[in-house]
């Protein structure tokens, strides 16, 4: 069953015009290919809804693998799944006011 499922998923990427996609893509190729912004590739991995390739630093540039990106975009509960965790993430944290920063000169 699992082998008939990544056929099926690299037949329809090849018949979808993924041919020249290569085999390691880069966060904003990946975000592309799924329709999401490139912000929100973090709350995926984040989630464990996308795994980047080999095991990168924090602060290193992230590589994923185009066969399970293409999978992701082809499943439609995975893609339910992944939405409800970009939506449950805050896309801007609310700007506070301190009050004891303002000298009280002013």
């Amino acid at each position: 069953m699992l082998a008939s499922q990544n056929y099926s998923t690299i037949a329809l990427a090849a018949s979808s015009g993924t041919r020249g996609l290569p085999a390691c893509l880069d966060v904003e190729t990946t975000a592309k290919l799924l329709g999401i912004a490139v912000s929100d590739i973090q709350v995926l991995m984040a989630a464990g809804k996308l795994t980047p390739l080999g095991d990168p630093a924090p602060n290193a540039p992230k590589w994923f693998a185009a066969v399970e990106t293409i999978r992701l975009a082809t499943d439609q509960d995975g893609l339910h799944q992944a939405t409800k965790e970009i939506a449950k993430c805050p896309t801007r944290t609310p700007f506070k006011i301190d009050a004891l920063a303002i000298p009280a000169e002013f």
